[in-house]
């Protein structure tokens, strides 16, 4: 048996993988949530209200820009589930009660290692997300632990609630990949840091040749 570290498979998927520019435009945008997170830094906010309304919005409209849909996915986290019981080995941060108002925590890395903290967070963006206003053909798809939510702008798609009760965003990320193309989205663009979601977007890719799919990968504060 070969034994390897879970990026050295990035160097096998190499003969599948053509390296170009992104496109200009693409029809859907699904982007791995935590990954979301860590990339947009709060910066001068104060509070949570103000980076979801300076920071995370923001980006999400200049994306609705050049495209029709665009899915935020986040881990959910189940007590009890195997995922936890890896979560609890790598530690905890300090707990936190997310609101509004609640004010950005100076370690925002220690802030993040906390499951709970993430949970409240993500629910928080999510809502924000689904109530936001949007350009006309466009739509939002975002999850809580709970439910999928949706805000759409005139652009009707299929539903995707009750199809993915995966816990991990690595898997949600390819039911909303398939979920475009039931849509038939053809274009699609997956913004992550998980080699896994990689190799399943190659398979889908080969499933489905009429389709493009684009990786952009983050490395740290890069991609």
């Amino acid at each position: 048996m070969y034994h390897c570290m879970e990026s050295d498979l990035l160097r096998c998927s190499d003969k599948y993988i053509t390296v170009e520019s992104k496109p200009t435009d693409v029809d859907a945008v699904l982007i791995d949530g935590a990954a979301l997170v860590h990339i947009l830094q709060p910066k001068a906010c104060c509070t949570s209200q103000e980076y979801i309304s300076l920071i995370v919005k923001p980006y999400i409209l200049r994306i609705l820009d050049t495209s029709k849909r665009i899915d935020v996915i986040w881990d959910i986290y189940i007590d009890k589930s195997l995922k936890a019981s890896t979560r609890e080995k790598r530690g905890k941060g300090n707990r936190k009660l997310i609101r509004e108002n609640t004010s950005i925590p100076r370690n925002r890395n220690d802030f993040l290692r906390d499951s709970e903290n993430k949970k409240q967070l993500f629910d928080l963006i999510s809502n924000h997300l689904k109530d936001m206003p949007l350009p006309e053909n466009t739509v939002v798809v975002c999850n809580t632990i709970e439910e999928t939510l949706y805000n759409s702008g005139s652009l009707g798609i299929n539903d995707i609630t009750g199809v993915c009760n995966h816990e991990e965003a690595d898997t949600r990320i390819s039911v909303h990949t398939q979920n475009c193309m039931e849509n038939n989205l053809k274009k699609i663009l997956i913004k992550t840091v998980d080699t896994d979601v990689i190799i399943l977007a190659i398979f889908y890719q080969y499933q489905h040749q009429e389709q493009d799919i684009w990786i952009e990968f983050w490395y740290g504060k890069e991609y």
